[in-house]
C-alpha cells in the first residue's frame, strides 16, 4: 500500500509540474503577445521599381502603415538601392513622427543602380547587440528583384550566400522576425521565403502594384496586430471602455464616400464632422478615427471592401497569443485567450461566466473553415481559455479569428498562420545533352539537427528496376541526389526518406512525395515506368473454416494437384480404417468360428459384384462419397482434421510415409502389423454390415487421379 501511495504522490507531483510548464509557456506566449512593436519598414527603389510599380504605389501604402502605428510603437524607415539611406529615424511613434514620416514618404522613387539586400537588413537591424526586451521587433522588406551589388555574377552570389549564411542566423538568434512582400515574380522567391519561413515571418507576392496594399497591409497586421472590433452588415458596437476607434474603409472603385452613422442617428462625412472626428480620404481607402466615441451601434455606410476593419484604443483587452506566423507540420499549436482590464487578467468567473470566446478558422487553399468555442467548459479558474487547433496538423495558410462576447463589449483579433511541410524538394537538370540531373531536399524547419539526421533517396527507373541510396549532405539542412551519366531514356521516379532529430531533442520520421524526372538520351528509346504506389496493406488471412459440401461440378482444376500433406491425410485414414475392420473382423471370426455352417449359410446372399470389390482393391475406382458425389480435393488453407476419436493408431514417422512410392496405393495388411496370422487361402464368409464396411475402405483407398501424379519439386 506505501508502495502504491508514493507512486499516486509521484504521479501527481509529475502531472502539476507539467501543468506548472504549460501554464508558464502560456504564459509567456500571451507576454510576447502584449508587447508593443518596434517595426522596420526597408524598401527597395532601385531602377527596376519603374516598371513593377509604375504609379510609384509603395508611398500611399508606407502612409497608410504610419497612420495605423500605435501610439506605443516604435518605428523607423530605410531605403536601398546600391546604398541604404534611412528615410525616417527609428524612434517612437507620435504624431511629429507621423508627420515627418508621411513627408519623407514623398521622396520614394526608383532611381537606384543596385539591389543591395544584404547591406539593407543589415542597417535596418543597427542595434542588434541591444534590443529592447519590451519590444517585439519585426522587419518589413519590400523588394522586387535579385540580390544585386555589382555587375559580378560572383559577387553577387557571394552576396546572397552572405545573408542565408551570416545576416539571417543572426537576426534569427535575436528574435528578429521577417515578414517579405515580393513586387513581382521577379524576386529572389527563394531568398524571400528562407528569410521569413526561418523567422516566423510571413511572405507575400503582390504580382501587381494594386495588390501592393493589401499584401502591405498584411505583413503589418503581422508586425502590429491590433485589436478590433467585429464589424457585421456595416455595424459595429462601442462600449463604455472604448476611447477611441479608427474605421478603415476599403471602397469598391467608383463607389460613393462613405458615411459614418452615430449611435444618435447623425451622420458624418469627411466634408462634415465633428471636432473629435478626424478623416482622412484616399482613392483606394478613407480612415476615420473618432475620439470619445458614444456608446453604442454604429454603422457605416459604405460599399466595403474585404480587408475593411476597427480597430480601438481601449482599456479592456482582449489579449490573444500569437502563433508563429510560419509553422510547420507537426508544431504545437496551443491556442490561449485572456482578457485583460487596465492591464490585469480578469479571472473573476461571474463576469468570465458571461463571457462567449469563439475562434473561426479558415484555410484559404480549400475554403475549408471551423468555428470552435472555447467557453463551453465554464470560466476558468486562472481566466485563461485554451484550445488546440487540430487542423493546422495540414499545410497550408490559415486565417484564425477570435471574438469575445460579453454581452455589454465585443472584441476581435486576427491573425494568419502559413502551415508549412518540414521538406522542401527541388529539382535541377543542366543544359546538356543527355541531361545531368539533381534533386535536393531541403530542411525549411531551422530547429532540424544535419549531422543527427540521414536521408535516403528511392529510385525507379524506366525499365521498373529500383534502388536504395544514401543521400549526400551539400550544406546545412540540406541534402542531394545527382542523377549523372544515365543513359536510359525515359522517366525516373525518386522519393526520400529521411530520419533524425531536432536541435532540441525530438526526433521526426518524413517520407516525400515522388517525383517524376524526365530524361532524354538522343537515339534511346523512350520508356515510361509506371509510377509507384503505395502497396495497400496485406489482408489479413481468413480463419479456418470447415468447408461446405462440394457441389459436384466444382472440380479443382487438374494441374494443381495433391500436396504431400494431403497423401499422407488419405494414406494415414486408410490404414487406421483397415487396421480397425481387420481387429474387428477377426474378433467376429473368433466368436462365430464354431459355428461355420451357419456362417456359410447366410454367405449365400452375397452379390458377385460385392465379392469381386473385396477381391479387387489394387485397382480403386473414381472416389465417391457414400451419397454417391465425388470427394474433391480440399482448399489448402481449410483442409478439415480427420476424425479419430474413435481410432487408436501409430501411423509412425512422418519421414516413413514420405518415402513411400507414390503409387503405392494398397498399403501392407494390417492384421501383419497386428501380429495375427491370416489364411488368405481360406474362404471369408460375410454379411452386409461387413460388406459396407469394406465399402467405405475401398472409398478411402480409391483417391483422386490427382493424388498420383505428384511433381518431384513439392513437397
Amino acid at each position: 500500500m506505501m508502495a502504491i501511495a508514493r507512486g499516486l504522490i509521484t504521479l501527481w507531483i509529475l502531472l502539476g509540474v507539467n501543468l506548472a510548464v504549460n501554464a508558464q509557456s502560456m504564459e509567456a506566449a500571451l507576454a510576447d503577445a502584449a508587447k508593443a512593436p518596434d517595426v522596420r519598414v526597408v524598401i527597395d527603389i532601385s531602377g527596376s521599381m519603374k516598371s513593377n510599380d509604375p504609379e510609384n504605389l509603395r508611398r500611399p501604402a508606407l502612409e497608410l502603415l504610419v497612420k495605423l502605428f500605435p501610439e506605443q510603437a516604435k518605428a523607423g524607415v530605410w531605403t536601398f538601392g546600391q546604398w541604404v539611406n534611412m528615410l525616417v529615424k527609428h524612434g517612437q511613434v507620435d504624431d511629429k513622427w507621423r508627420d515627418n514620416a508621411i513627408l519623407a514618404a514623398q521622396k520614394i522613387n526608383s532611381v537606384a543602380l543596385h539591389t543591395n539586400i544584404p547591406l539593407a537588413l543589415e542597417k535596418a537591424a543597427m542595434d542588434l547587440t541591444k534590443l529592447d526586451p519590451n519590444y517585439a521587433t519585426h522587419m518589413i522588406l519590400l523588394t522586387d528583384g535579385m540580390v544585386d551589388v555589382s555587375k559580378s555574377k560572383q559577387e553577387n552570389l557571394a552576396a546572397r550566400d552572405k545573408i542565408i549564411n551570416e545576416i539571417l542566423p543572426k537576426l534569427r538568434d535575436a528574435g528578429i522576425t521577417i515578414h517579405t512582400v515580393a513586387l513581382s515574380k521577379n524576386a529572389d522567391s527563394e531568398l524571400m521565403e528562407r528569410l521569413a519561413v526561418e523567422t516566423n515571418g510571413l511572405t507575400a507576392v503582390a504580382e501587381t502594384a494594386e495588390e501592393l496594399m493589401a499584401v502591405f497591409l498584411q505583413a503589418f497586421d503581422a508586425a502590429a496586430p491590433a485589436e478590433q472590433l467585429p464589424l457585421e452588415g456595416n455595424r459595429f458596437m462601442v462600449d463604455s471602455s472604448i476611447e477611441e476607434f479608427t474605421a478603415l474603409i476599403f471602397k469598391k472603385p467608383g463607389s460613393d464616400p462613405a458615411i459614418l452613422v452615430a449611435p444618435d442617428n447623425k451622420r458624418s462625412t469627411e466634408a462634415k464632422h465633428d471636432s473629435d472626428t478626424s478623416w482622412f480620404s484616399d482613392k483606394n481607402y478613407e480612415l476615420i478615427t473618432v475620439k470619445s466615441p458614444y456608446e453604442g451601434e454604429w454603422q457605416l455606410a459604405a460599399d466595403l471592401e474585404p480587408g475593411s476593419r476597427v480597430t480601438i484604443v481601449s482599456n479592456l483587452s482582449l489579449v490573444v497569443s500569437r502563433l508563429p506566423a510560419s509553422m510547420f507540420v507537426g508544431t504545437d499549436s496551443e491556442l490561449s485567450v485572456l482578457l485583460q482590464e487596465q492591464g490585469k487578467t480578469i479571472m473573476d468567473p461571474n463576469l468570465l461566466s458571461l463571457v462567449d470566446v469563439e475562434v473561426n478558422i479558415k484555410r484559404r487553399d480549400d475554403e475549408q473553415s471551423w468555428q470552435l468555442s472555447l467557453s463551453d467548459n465554464g470560466a476558468p479558474n486562472n481566466g485563461l481559455f485554451s484550445r488546440e487547433l487540430a487542423m493546422l496538423a495540414e499545410a497550408g495558410v490559415y486565417d484564425i479569428s477570435v471574438r469575445a462576447d460579453g454581452k455589454s463589449f465585443q472584441r476581435e483579433q486576427k491573425q494568419t498562420i502559413a502551415v508549412r511541410e518540414t521538406f522542401d524538394i527541388r529539382q535541377l537538370t543542366s543544359d546538356d545533352m543527355p541531361p545531368n540531373h539533381s534533386v535536393s531536399l531541403f530542411a525549411q524547419n531551422p530547429a532540424i539537427d544535419t549531422e543527427g539526421s540521414t536521408v535516403l533517396a528511392k529510385v525507379k527507373s524506366p525499365d521498373g528496376s529500383t534502388a536504395l541510396k544514401a543521400v549526400k549532405v551539400i550544406k546545412d539542412r540540406t541534402w542531394q541526389l545527382d542523377l549523372v551519366g544515365v543513359e536510359q531514356s525515359g522517366s525516373y521516379w525518386v522519393n526520400f526518406e529521411a530520419t533524425g532529430q531536432y536541435k532540441t531533442g525530438g526526433r521526426f520520421d518524413y517520407a516525400s512525395d515522388v517525383i517524376e524526372i524526365v530524361h532524354t538520351v538522343p537515339g534511346s528509346p523512350l520508356l515510361a515506368a509506371p509510377e509507384p504506389v503505395v502497396e495497400p496493406e496485406p489482408e489479413p488471412e481468413p480463419e479456418p473454416v470447415k468447408p461446405e459440401t462440394p457441389v459436384v461440378d466444382q472440380q479443382p482444376p487438374a494441374e494443381q494437384g495433391l500436396s504431400m500433406a494431403d497423401i499422407l491425410l488419405y494414406v494415414g485414414i486408410a490404414l487406421g480404417n483397415i487396421i480397425t475392420i481387420a481387429l474387428g473382423y477377426f474378433a467376429y471370426k473368433m466368436v462365430m468360428g464354431a459355428d461355420k455352417s451357419e456362417v456359410l449359410g447366410q454367405s449365400d446372399d452375397i452379390e458377385p459384384e460385392a465379392t469381386a470389390e473385396q477381391e479387387s482393391p489394387s485397382e480403386p475406382e473414381p472416389a465417391v462419397e457414400p451419397e454417391s458425389e465425388p470427394e474433391p480435393e480440399p482448399e489448402p488453407q481449410a483442409s478439415p482434421e480427420p476424425d479419430t476419436g474413435d481410432m487408436d493408431l501409430d501411423l509412425g514417422e512422418p519421414a516413413d510415409l514420405e518415402e513411400a512410392p507414390a503409387d503405392a496405393a494398397e498399403p501392407e495388411p494390417a492384421a501383419e502389423e497386428a501380429g495375427i496370422e491370416v489364411d488368405l487361402e481360406s474362404e471369408i464368409e460375410l454379411d452386409d454390415e461387413d460388406l459396407e464396411d469394406l465399402a467405405d475402405v475401398d472409398d478411402i483407398l480409391d483417391l483422386p487421379d490427382e493424388a498420383i501424379d505428384i511433381e518431384p519439386d513439392k513437397k
